[in-house]
C-alpha cells in the first residue's frame, strides 16, 4: 500500500489552511471513507479498533526494543575468494575428479556454494579452531535462550545418525555456526564472498579465514582421496587384466601351433589364389572337353567326313587328289580300250593304285578318329580331375575361413586385453603423478580483517521496522477481530443486511467527549450522566450545548419518519427492537421530543405491559394506564398525563396476565383511532420482537414501525429473525435506527449538530 507524505512548507507550518486547501482535504477524506470502498472499510476498522491496533503496535515495539537493546553487538568479517572451474594444469594429465565444462559451469558453482556452507566444513572449522557457542551470536540473547529450551540436548540416536565428519561437534553448535555464516556469489564473476558473524571482531576474522582455508583443504583432500581410491582400484584391475592378457595370448599361440598358422593373411591369400587358378584350368579343360565331345559324337555316328581334322588334313586331301587322278586315268584307259583288248596290265596297275590310295585314306581317317577318341577321353579325365581338385581347394578355403574366425576372436581378445592393460597402467602412472600435486582451483583474494564497527543490531532500523510491523500486525488482528464480530458494525451494513433504509445513526453518547471542556459545561455532562446508555435527557436542562448537539441525531429520525412515504406522514409510530437493552425506550422519548419541537401535540404510549420503563425516565409516577383502558376499566383520556416536557404520556398501567391478547384486541385498535384524533403524533414504546408476540401484533395496528438495532450487542442473526417476523406480519416497516453507534464511525460533529439545531 502506498503511503501519502504531505509536504508542508516551513514558512506556513503553523498557519491555518486556506479554504481551497480545506476543501481539497475534505474531498480527499470523503473519497477515502466513501461508503463501500476498501479504504472506507479500512478506515472504519481503524477507528473502531484503534486501541487494539495501538496496543499491538506498542507491544511489538517494546518487545523488539527489549530484544534489540539486550542483544550483544555482532561483528561481521568477510573474505573474498576466486573459484575457478578447473585446477591449474601443471601437467597435461586429467585428474580423477571431472572438471566443469561449458553449460555445466552454473551447476559447478552452485555445488561449490553449497559445499562452502556445508555442515562438514563447519564441523572441520569448529574442531580446528576450538570455537564455542559462547563466542557466537544468539547464545546470550533472549531468542537464543528460547531456542535452547525448544531444541534441547542432542539425543544418543541423533549422535549415531551424525555423519563422521560432524562427530565430536554438537549439532546445535553447527546449526549456530551456519546461522552466522553467509556465502554470496558476486554477480557476473567467479568470485564468492564469505561472511562470518561473531561477538568478537577478532574471532569473526579468524573464523572467516579458517573457513576459507578449510574449504580449500577439503577440496584438495577430496581430490587426493579420490586419487588414492582410484589408484587402489586400478591396481586390483591391473592384476586382473594382466592375468587375462596372459591367458588370451597363450590360447592364441596354442591355436596357431595346432592349426599351423604362422601368418594368417599370407596363407589365406595363397589358398585363394590356388583356388582361382584351379577354377581357370577347370574352365579351360571344360571347354576343350565340350569341343572334343562334339567330334566324338560324330565319330560314334561314323560321320568321319564331317570331322574338322579329316576335312583339314593335308595328307587326306593329297590322297584324295591322287585317287581322283587315278580314277580319271582309269576311266580314260577304259574308254580307249575295249575289254579284252589293249594293255590290260596298265589298267590293272591303275586299279591297284586306286585301291592302295583308298586304303591309305581309310587308314589316315581311322588314325584321326582314334586320336579324337583318345583326346576326348583324356580331356574328360582331366576335367574330372580338375573338378575334384577345385572341390578340395574349396574345402581347404572354407576350413581356413573357419580357422580365421576363431583365430580372429582369439587375436581380438588378446589385443583388447593388451590395450586395457596398457591403458590402466598408463592411467595409474598418471594418477600417481597427480596425487603428488598440491594445486587448488580456489584462491583467497582478500583475507578477512577484524571489523571496526558492529554489523548488528541496527537499532534504528529495528525499531522503525518494529513500529511498522506492529501497526501492520495490529491492523491485521483488528481486521480479524472484525471478521469474527457477528454484530452489525455500520449503518450501511445494516441496510445491506435487511434491505431496509436506516433512518439515522445515533452515537453512543457515553463515548462522546464533553462538548465544551473549556467552558466547563457541567450541567450538560450531569444531564448525560443521569441517563441510560444511548438516552438524551428530556428535562429542560437538556437544552445545554452538549445535549442539544447530540439531540440532532433524533431530529434525523424525525425527518426520516416524515419522509418515509408519499402523501400524509405516518402519525402512529411503533418503536421496537429485536431484544431487550437496545435503547428502544430512549429512542422513543427523544424522537417524541424531536416531534414536539415542531409545535404539535405528541403522545407517548408505553405499550410494554410486561416491563414498562418510560415513566422512570419521564419522572412520572406509575399508575393506571393502557392496561386499564384495554380491559375496559377506564377511558384513555383521563389517564393521559402531562409531563415536565412538551410530551403527553399514557403509562402502561398494571401488568396483565395476557398482554398479547390485549394489545391485539379491537379495543387497542379503537384506542389508537381515538388518540389519533386528539394528538398529531402518537409514538408507542413496544416490547422486543423476539420471544414474545406483543410487538408483532401491535405492528399491524399502526401507520409505521421503526426497529431499533444496537450496534454493539445485537447479533446479526437476531436482527434478521426480528425483521423476518415483521415482514411475515406485513408490518409497515419505515426503517431502522442504528443505535449506540461509534461516534467516530458516524463522523459525528458536535459543531455541525449545534448549527443544525
Amino acid at each position: 500500500m502506498s503511503r501519502f507524505h504531505p509536504t508542508v512548507p516551513s514558512s506556513s507550518a503553523a498557519a491555518p489552511a486556506s479554504p481551497a486547501q480545506s476543501d481539497a482535504l475534505d474531498a480527499l477524506r470523503r473519497e477515502l471513507v466513501e461508503e463501500g470502498s476498501f479504504f472506507g472499510d479500512l478506515w472504519e476498522v481503524v477507528q473502531r479498533r484503534r486501541s487494539l491496533i495501538g496496543l499491538v503496535a506498542v507491544a511489538t515495539f517494546l518487545m523488539v526494543g527489549f530484544v534489540t537493546f539486550t542483544t550483544p553487538p555482532v561483528y561481521t568479517a568477510s573474505t573474498l575468494m576466486l573459484i575457478e572451474s578447473t585446477t591449474p594444469q601443471i601437467v597435461n594429465i586429467e585428474g580423477v575428479l571431472g572438471e566443469s565444462l561449458g553449460a555445466g559451469d552454473h551447476d559447478f558453482y552452485e555445488t561449490q556454494y553449497e559445499i562452502l556452507a556445508s555442515r562438514s566444513v563447519a564441523a572441520l572449522v569448529i574442531r580446528e579452531t576450538g570455537l564455542t557457542e559462547q563466542e557466537l551470536p544468539g547464545g546470550h540473547s533472549p531468542l537464543g535462550f528460547v531456542r535452547s529450551l525448544v531444541v534441547g540436548e542432542e539425543s544418543e540416536e541423533e549422535v549415531g545418525n551424525t555423519p563422521y565428519l560432524e562427530r565430536g561437534v554438537p549439532s546445535e553448535l553447527i546449526d549456530a555456526y551456519l546461522d552466522n555464516l553467509d556465502v554470496s556469489p558476486v554477480k557476473k564473476s567467479r568470485l564468492a564472498r564469505l561472511e562470518f558473524s561473531a561477538l568478537d571482531p577478532e574471532t569473526a576474522a579468524r573464523i572467516a579465514n579458517a573457513h576459507a582455508q578449510a574449504y580449500i583443504d577439503q577440496g584438495m583432500n577430496l581430490r587426493r582421496d579420490a586419487s588414492a581410491i582410484a589408484r587402489d582400484f586400478l591396481e586390483v584391475r591391473l592384476t586382473e587384466l594382466k592375468e587375462r592378457l596372459e591367458t588370451s595370448e597363450t590360447a592364441l599361440n596354442d591355436y596357431r601351433r595346432r592349426e599351423g598358422i604362422l601368418a594368417l593373411d599370407t596363407k589365406e591369400n595363397l589358398v585363394v589364389e590356388q583356388l582361382a587358378e584351379l577354377h581357370s584350368q577347370l574352365t579351360q579343360s571344360e571347354g576343350e572337353r565340350i569341343t572334343l565331345e562334339s567330334q566324338y559324337r560324330a565319330v560314334k555316328q561314323r560321320s568321319y567326313a564331317s570331322l574338322p581334322e579329316v576335312q583339314h588334313s593335308e595328307l587326306i586331301r593329297t590322297l584324295k587328289e591322287q585317287l581322283a587322278g587315278f580314277e580319271a586315268e582309269q576311266a580314260y584307259l577304259a574308254a580307249q580300250f575295249k575289254p579284252g583288248r589293249g594293255p590290260q596290265s596298265e589298267l590293272a596297275q591303275i586299279a591297284a593304285r586306286i585301291e592302295q590310295t583308298r586304303g591309305r585314306i581309310a587308314q589316315e581317317t581311322n588314325s584321326i578318329v582314334e586320336g579324337i577318341e583318345s583326346a576326348y577321353l583324356v580331356a574328360k579325365a582331366r576335367e574330372d580331375d580338375l573338378r575334384k581338385r577345385v572341390e578340395q581347394q574349396k574345402t581347404a578355403a572354407l576350413a581356413l575361413k573357419d580357422a580365421s574366425v576363431e583365430y580372429a576372436i582369439l587375436a581380438r581378445e588378446a589385443d583388447t586385453n593388451r590395450e586395457l592393460y596398457e591403458s590402466v597402467l598408463q592411467r595409474m602412472k598418471e594418477i600417481g603423478v597427480t596425487s603428488q600435486l598440491h594445486a587448488s582451483n580456489v584462491f583467497v583474494i582478500d583475507e578477512a580483517h577484524p571489523p571496526r564497527a558492529p554489523s548488528a543490531p541496527n537499532k534504528k532500523q529495528a525499531l522503525a521496522l518494529a513500529l511498522v510491523l506492529g501497526l501492520v500486525g495490529g491492523l491485521g488482528i483488528a481486521y480479524g477481530v472484525e471478521q469474527l464480530d457477528n454484530t452489525v458494525r455500520t449503518a450501511s451494513e445494516l441496510e445491506s443486511l435487511l434491505e431496509v433504509p436506516c433512518l439515522a445513526s445515533v452515537p453512543d453518547f457515553q463515548r462522546l467527549a464533553p462538548p465544551d471542556r473549556a467552558r466547563g459545561d457541567r450541567r450538560a455532562r450531569k444531564a448525560l450522566a443521569k441517563l441510560e446508555p444511548g438516552a438524551i435527557s428530556v428535562a429542560p436542562d437538556a437544552t445545554a450545548q452538549g445535549a442539544s448537539a447530540a439531540f440532532d441525531s433524533y431530529r434525523a429520525i424525525r425527518t426520516g419518519i416524515l419522509l418515509s412515504r408519499a402523501g400524509e406522514a405516518p402519525r402512529t409510530i411503533l418503536f421496537t427492537s429485536a431484544s431487550r437493552g437496545e435503547g428502544k425506550t430512549a429512542t422513543v422519548l427523544n424522537t417524541a421530543m424531536a416531534f414536539a419541537q415542531m409545535g404539535g401535540r405528541v403522545l407517548v404510549i408505553d405499550a410494554d405491559l410486561r416491563r414498562p420503563s418510560c415513566h422512570r425516565i419521564l419522572g412520572v409516577e406509575p399508575g393506571a394506564g393502557l392496561t386499564e383502558v384495554l380491559t375496559g376499566h377506564a377511558d384513555a383520556e383521563p389517564l393521559i398525563q402531562e409531563t415536565k416536557t412538551p410530551l403527553f404520556f399514557l403509562p402502561a398501567g398494571n401488568s396483565p396476565p395476557n398482554p398479547t391478547e390485549l394489545l391485539g384486541s379491537d379495543t387497542m385498535h379503537e384506542t389508537l383511532l381515538d388518540v389519533r384524533t386528539r394528538y398529531q403524533y402518537v409514538l408507542i414504546d413496544a416490547p422486543p420482537i423476539l420471544n414474545i408476540s406483543d410487538a408483532v401484533v401491535l405492528s399491524t395496528l399502526v401507520d409505521g414501525v421503526v426497529m431499533v438495532v444496537d450496534q454493539a450487542n445485537t447479533p446479526k442473526a437476531l436482527v434478521r429473525e426480528a425483521h423476518s417476523k415483521l415482514v411475515f406480519a406485513r408490518a409497515p416497516l419505515l426503517g431502522t435506527v442504528f443505535n449506540r453507534a461509534d461516534p467516530r464511525a458516524v463522523s459525528y460533529d458536535p459543531y455541525t449538530a449545534e448549527a443544525s439545531a
